[in-house]
């Protein structure tokens, strides 16, 4: 018996302890989807024949396009200070730095589906719907223009387009400790 065949009166024929059975395996999908989309993935990359070492400063990169500093901005920029701190990175101007800090944010929708199988009665796969947001951290070497280190964390984001500052610092954290 295929989806296709379901019709809205043999659903009300489903028995109750199926229907409790589906509503089980539903939430039990949801949190392993909840729990899989918890976890924040940690990437980091150095460029090759780079001495990360012999950077002790840095300022922001500039906007390529001239536009004022959002709220996220600041708010990404307030992150990753403390742990670019920590590394022992001093903030300064754009002239003097060793290093030039950009960032980049990215969120991309996407859709889990769990087929629970084709039982008596039948039944829809259990579909959710969620959004992953990426931060980007590359730290440029003035000088030469290349990227010499970036790091990034990814993580579902709920609800989505919305900045949680507590997971923002967090990641901003995992990012900027993978920094040797």
């Amino acid at each position: 018996m295929g989806l296709a065949t379901i019709t809205p009166a043999r659903l009300t024929n489903v028995p109750s302890h199926v229907k409790r059975l589906n509503m089980v395996r539903a939430v039990l999908f949801a949190l392993m989807l909840a729990s899989g989309c918890a976890s924040m993935r940690i990437h980091a990359q150095v460029a090759p024949d780079t001495d990360l070492g012999r950077y002790r400063t840095f300022a922001w990169l500039p906007s390529r396009t001239g536009d004022p500093e959002t709220i996220v901005d600041q708010q990404i920029r307030s992150a990753l200070r403390g742990p670019l701190a920590h590394k022992g990175l001093t903030e300064t101007t754009l002239t003097a730095a060793d290093l030039l800090i950009g960032y980049h944010v990215l969120q991309e929708h996407k859709v889990a589906v769990a087929d629970w199988g084709n039982g008596l009665y039948g039944w829809a796969p259990d579909v959710v719907a969620y959004s992953d947001g990426t931060l980007i951290v590359d730290f440029v070497d003035p000088r030469s223009n290349r990227v010499v280190w970036r790091g990034s964390a990814t993580s579902a984001i709920e609800p989505p387009g919305l900045v949680d500052v507590k997971r923002l610092g967090k990641a901003a954290a995992q990012i900027v400790a993978r920094y040797p």
